[in-house]
């Protein structure tokens, strides 16, 4: 099925059929432009309407396999958590 992916604007258009391309990959499919068009709006919401940081959303996506769009995770050092202790070591701001 063809999708209009232009109304989306500049960057989203590709992003948004990236996302696509990869769930077809998945055997997995949006089925009518209105779903696509929730998906749009939900990739928009998580990201604040912030271009790069959606893209980091589906490359995010993507490399971790997932099926479906999620927050950025925030991982700092060491694969931690921000403010978060890492072998017993507290790596929070001291001043």
């Amino acid at each position: 099925m063809q999708f209009e992916l232009a109304k989306y604007g500049d960057g989203w258009d590709a992003l948004v059929g990236q996302w696509l391309v990869y769930k077809s990959s998945r055997r997995q499919s949006y089925k009518s432009q209105a779903s696509v068009d929730i998906l749009f709006k939900k990739l928009q919401n998580l990201s604040s309407g912030d271009l790069e940081k959606a893209r980091l959303i589906v490359e995010q996506s993507i490399g971790n396999n997932w099926s479906g769009l999620f927050p950025l995770k925030d991982v700092g050092f060491g694969g931690a958590v921000p403010g978060r202790e890492v072998l017993g070591l507290n790596f929070e701001n001291r001043d």
